[in-house]
């Protein structure tokens, strides 16, 4: 009978193991779905992209300009991939359809979130 219950003791382990595996991966796939997924517009004429896997674009009447976006906690932070455009750190509020994006220094702009 202690050479069964010593033969059970790896079977439990490995099925724990298993099951902090698949618990660590869903968590993962949940955060990936940011907030801030979406089309925001900030007037009529200019409106961010973001795709909730980090990518994104602001797109302009005439001209769009692709970025890669972070976000820890509650900021967002913007690197353009063209060098012309510059590179941003906000602090980010949603409320809604309606997202506030802050800098540093203060000021802020609001944006509305498309369908």
């Amino acid at each position: 009978m202690a050479k069964k219950k010593n033969s059970i003791l790896p079977i439990v382990a490995l099925a724990a193991i298993l099951v902090l595996i698949v618990v660590v991966v869903v968590v993962m796939f949940i955060n990936r779905n940011d907030k801030l997924t979406g089309k925001w517009a900030f007037d009529d004429i200019t409106v961010y992209v973001f795709d909730g896997d980090g990518e994104g674009r602001m797109e302009l009447p005439r001209e769009t300009y692709e970025f890669d976006y972070t976000i820890n906690k509650s900021k967002v932070i913007i690197d353009f991939d063209d060098p012309a455009a510059v590179d941003k750190i906000f602090t980010f509020d949603i409320d809604g359809s309606k997202m506030t994006l802050t800098e540093d220094n203060g000021k802020s702009y609001n944006l509305t979130k498309q369908d």
